[in-house]
């Protein structure tokens, strides 16, 4: 829809706006969202914007490339893009692909947010994107204890569901909740390349109970099957899949190969598909699909008789071995288009193929035994980029055994190198992740294929990316820089000029540590806390609290702030104790009680001094979740005055 300003016979402003019709609303007697009459069965997901070492700062390209993922590979018709709003770009997205959307205020965690900046936002957020028919949704934030006024939204618009998720404060114009609607299920911690129970270091269980322990993909494969077996959800039943993507968090979870890193995503943080991917295809997506999951095809594996899982939404699947049919079986929605074929062998020489079925056509899928890793294959979709420092390339790296099979267990340690006028955006040595546990440093890759990015300078040129391996071939790949025009460029704000910027170099000389110690430990997964009223959930997570921390300073000071703040959390949550909140308002109060240990190490103040300093410090730190900089303030209470 166009829409001109003009004065005097002269147009002196133009926009266009997407149009388009649709009339929805929540049904709250069978929590269901009717969209033109019609109830919508609610296949969704979350994202992040982000992609490895490019952080938020992604092309547009990369956008697409993930939401046509999600709405024509994957099928979704739902999506949260979490926790901000996105890229206007992604809007745009979401209307022309049809897919269903929710934008969200930036707030998040137990911080006492600036009502001002928060309405703010809101009025920002609302008169940006308003125009945008695939959003439904205005939430107001996500597990807060400060969420944004309905009100405000309200105000600007009337027109949409206002949504809270586990938060509180968000006035009374909220209308939907996460009880109508968990827009974060099917949760479950799973690394790419542990496919079974045998991939994952000996020393951890692949297939926990807890969804926030670190699990092979074939149990989550199963667990997604099972009422219950994932956090929050079951596939097919209105489930919006937390999330597409891996990605960056200061979360740490059980059993994980990395710290800070949540996995997960239907696909690895370089957007390659786990096995959960492929259950998705098979239920969300009518373009006949099949997959045999590969990992029992192993040279350790020969010899036995293993069970094959075939995901295929086609109206029959055969299976067969060197040609020989082992068995003939038909996909159905109340077997979640899975299929399970019992007791095939194993052989050495064997090919495993799967044929679908589908009115009338063929669709057929083949595994091949890998040998042992002999070249590394390097692939990129983008060969043409921009010389404006602006160009990125995602280079695809893949190991092939002597016979062009893809091995695709591989792990080699995998050297990347480049020629031209551009830079690795990533590191130039990516080592394996798939045998660490909880580490601190790490690349994500576990198997391959794995991906490094590229960006290229202001200067016009060829690039040569050479990725390598010790006793592999390695490959080269050619990428072409060149001058854009000025309606190509790939940036819309205006680049600066070179003698306006100043290369920033990294201080390798800083011995960086740690500034806080932990006096209250973290917890990795979520609890029920059993209470009534304010003072019984007070006494329960005090009693909490003195269970998993043998040594801590009970007689604080701000331990008592710190119950009070967490048995208001406890009677908004109705008991649900969510490990990220926990963790949130644990480590505040870690930093605030180093500042309690400063006071009391011989300052010489009276016990009426100490709490009269402590009392700002408590509320601002535990109570409103302010910033602080703890070594700051330790050198302030040291220069005090008694």
């Amino acid at each position: 829809m166009a829409t001109s300003l003009s004065q005097g016979g002269e147009e002196t402003d133009a926009i266009e706006n997407p149009l388009g019709f649709r009339f929805f609303h929540w049904d709250f007697e069978d929590n269901h969202l009717v969209v033109n009459g019609e109830k919508i069965n609610i296949k969704g997901t979350n994202r992040h914007q982000e992609y490895p070492w490019l952080g938020d700062a992604i092309p547009k390209w990369m956008h697409k490339m993930d939401m046509e993922d999600i709405a024509l590979g994957l099928g979704h018709n739902f999506i949260r893009l979490t926790h901000y709003p996105n890229d206007k770009y992604l809007y745009e997205l979401t209307d022309s692909l049809g897919i269903i959307t929710v934008e969200e205020v930036p707030n998040i965690k137990n911080i006492d947010f600036d009502e001002d900046i928060q309405r703010q936002n809101v009025i920002e957020m609302i008169r940006r994107d308003r125009n945008h028919p695939s959003i439904f949704f205005w939430s107001m934030g996500n597990e807060t204890s400060d969420a944004a006024d309905s009100k405000w939204a309200w105000e600007e618009d009337t027109t949409r569901i206002l949504h809270l998720r586990k938060g509180e404060e968000g006035g009374d114009f909220i209308t939907h909740t996460h009880k109508n609607l968990e827009m974060e299920s099917m949760l479950r911690v799973v690394m790419r390349g542990w496919f079974g129970t045998d991939d994952s270091p000996a020393s951890i269980n692949p297939s926990p109970e807890n969804g926030q322990h670190c699990s092979s993909e074939t149990w989550e494969h199963q667990m997604a099957r099972v009422e219950g077996g994932s956090i929050r959800g079951l596939m097919g039943k209105n489930a919006i899949t937390w999330l597409y993507a891996d990605h960056g968090a200061d979360r740490e979870y059980l059993n994980c190969p990395l710290q800070h890193f949540n996995a997960k995503g239907l696909v690895d943080l370089y957007r390659q598909p786990k096995y959960i991917y492929h259950l998705t295809r098979a239920n969300y997506t009518d373009k006949p699909m099949i997959y045999v999951h590969p990992h029992f095809w192993r040279s350790k594996y020969v010899g036995t008789r293993q069970n094959i899982m075939v995901d295929s939404n086609c109206d029959e699947v055969s299976l067969f071995v060197n040609d020989q049919l082992i068995e003939t079986k038909k996909p159905s929605k109340d077997g979640f288009f899975t299929l399970e074929f019992n007791d095939v062998t194993i052989t050495s020489d064997g090919v495993l193929k799967a044929i679908g079925s589908k009115n009338g056509q063929q669709y057929p899928y083949e595994v091949r035994m890998p040998a042992k890793p002999h070249r590394i294959v390097a692939t990129s979709a983008q060969s043409r980029l921009p010389a404006d420092r602006s160009g990125i390339a995602i280079i695809k790296a893949d190991i092939l055994d002597a016979h062009d099979v893809p091995v695709f267990d591989a792990t080699n340690t995998l050297h990347w190198e480049i020629a031209g006028p551009g830079s690795l955006v990533g590191p130039k040595v990516y080592e394996s992740d798939i045998n660490k546990l909880e580490s601190k440093t790490g690349t994500g890759y576990g198997v391959v294929p794995v991906c490094n990015v590229v960006r290229t300078s202001n200067v016009a040129g060829e690039l040569m990316v050479i990725v390598s391996s010790p006793g592999l071939i390695s490959d080269t790949i050619l990428i072409e820089s060149v001058k854009p025009a000025d309606d190509q460029r790939y940036i819309e704000e205006v680049a600066l000029d070179n003698d306006a910027r100043a290369m920033v170099k990294k201080d390798t000389t800083m011995n960086y540590v740690p500034l806080v110690e932990v006096e209250i430990v973290p917890i990795r997964e979520n609890h029920p806390i059993v209470g009534a009223d304010f003072n019984s959930y007070r006494n329960a997570i005090d009693q909490f609290i003195k269970s998993r921390n043998r040594w801590f300073n009970q007689d604080a000071y701000g331990y008592q702030v710190l119950l009070d703040v967490l048995a208001k959390k406890m009677v908004s949550m109705q008991g649900e104790l969510i490990a990220d909140d926990y963790n949130f308002i644990i480590n505040q109060y870690n930093q605030y009680y180093e500042l309690e240990k400063q006071i009391n190490r011989g300052t010489g103040a009276t016990e009426e001094d100490k709490v009269e300093v402590l009392k700002p410090y408590a509320k601002s730190i535990i109570e409103q979740s302010a910033p602080v900089d703890v070594e700051r303030e330790k050198l302030r209470i040291r220069n005090m005055h008694f």
